[in-house]
C-alpha cells in the first residue's frame, strides 16, 4: 500500500519537473528538432519558439549545460540581459509596429516567411499567448500542490489514527493532480493556435506531453493508495465491549438479568 503512495509522490515530482524545464526552455516549437547524441541532448537550430518568447541560432547542450541564442520577449520587459551564452532583448515583439524597422531586423533574423512570421506575431501577442503562458504555471504549482498533499498523507498513514488527516490530504492530491491534467492539455491546446505554421513541435511541447503522462501515473497510484489507504481503516478490528453472562430465572419471557437461584424449601412450622 505504501508503495503506491511514494511512486505517486515520485511521479509528481517528475511531472513539475519536466513543466518546469517546459516553461524555461524556449524550444517549444523549432525548425530542428532535438538530437540525442547517446550522453546529451543537442538543439542546433536557426529559430525556437516557447511561451515566453523566441529565439535564433539557438546552440543547446545538456552534457555542457549551454544554451546559446538571441532571445527576444513577446512582451515588454524592463531591461535587456546581455550574457556570455544569451542575449534577451527586452523591447518586446508586441510593441513594435510591423513597418518598424526593429521588427523588419526580428522578421529577417527569424529565418521565416514573412508572412509566417507576421501570422506568429500576431498570434504571440494574442490571447492564446496568455492561455499558454499562464496555464503552464498553474501545471507547476498544481502539481506541487499535489506532491505535497500526498506527502502528507504518507505521513499520517505512518503515525497511524489520522484516518480524517491521510482521506482528506489523498483527495487534495488527486484533485490537485487532476486539475493539472486538464489545465496542461488548455496549454497545449493554446500552443498548437500559437505554434508558427510549418515549424515542428520540439522538445519543450514534448516535455509537457510527458508531464501530462506523469500526470495521468501520478493520479492512478495515489487513487489505489487512498483506496487501500481507507480500506485497511474502514475493518480495522475494534474491540467490543464486555457484556455481563445472563442466566433465565423463572420469568416466562427470559428477560431478567438476575442470575439463577434455586428457593430453598422450608419445613412446616410445629405448631
Amino acid at each position: 500500500m505504501l508503495a503506491y503512495g511514494i511512486l505517486s509522490v515520485v511521479l509528481a515530482v517528475a511531472a513539475c519537473l519536466l513543466a518546469s524545464f517546459a516553461l524555461v526552455v524556449p524550444a517549444w516549437s523549432a525548425l530542428d528538432n532535438v538530437a540525442f547524441t547517446g550522453s546529451s541532448f543537442t538543439l542546433h537550430t536557426p529559430f525556437a519558439a516557447g511561451v515566453w518568447g523566441y529565439c535564433t541560432d539557438v546552440r543547446m547542450d545538456t552534457s555542457a549545460g549551454s544554451y546559446l541564442g538571441h532571445c527576444v520577449l513577446y512582451q515588454r520587459h524592463a531591461s535587456t540581459t546581455n550574457t556570455n551564452s544569451v542575449t534577451i532583448d527586452g523591447t518586446g515583439l508586441c510593441t513594435l509596429e510591423t513597418t518598424s524597422s526593429a521588427y523588419t531586423a526580428l522578421l529577417s533574423a527569424s529565418h521565416l516567411d514573412a508572412s509566417v512570421f507576421d501570422t506568429f506575431a500576431a498570434d504571440a501577442c494574442g490571447v492564446s499567448a496568455w492561455l499558454a503562458l499562464a496555464c503552464i504555471q498553474v501545471v507547476i504549482a498544481l502539481a506541487a500542490i499535489g506532491i505535497v498533499a500526498e506527502c502528507v498523507a504518507l505521513i499520517a498513514g505512518c503515525c497511524g489514527g489520522k484516518r480524517f488527516l491521510q482521506a482528506h490530504a489523498t483527495l487534495v492530491h488527486l484533485t490537485a493532480m487532476m486539475l493539472a491534467l486538464f489545465m496542461a492539455i488548455v496549454t497545449m491546446l493554446a500552443w498548437a493556435v500559437q505554434t508558427p505554421s510549418h515549424v515542428s513541435y520540439a522538445a519543450s511541447f514534448h516535455w509537457l506531453i510527458a508531464a501530462f503522462v506523469f500526470c495521468m501515473a501520478s493520479v492512478a497510484c495515489g487513487f489505489k493508495y487512498r483506496i487501500e489507504a481507507l480500506r485497511v481503516a474502514s475493518f480495522s478490528p475494534i474491540p467490543l465491549p464486555t457484556r455481563p453472562s445472563v442466566t433465565k430465572d423463572d420469568d416466562i419471557f427470559g428477560t431478567s438479568q438476575t442470575p439463577y437461584q434455586e428457593e430453598e424449601e422450608q419445613e412446616p412450622a410445629i405448631v
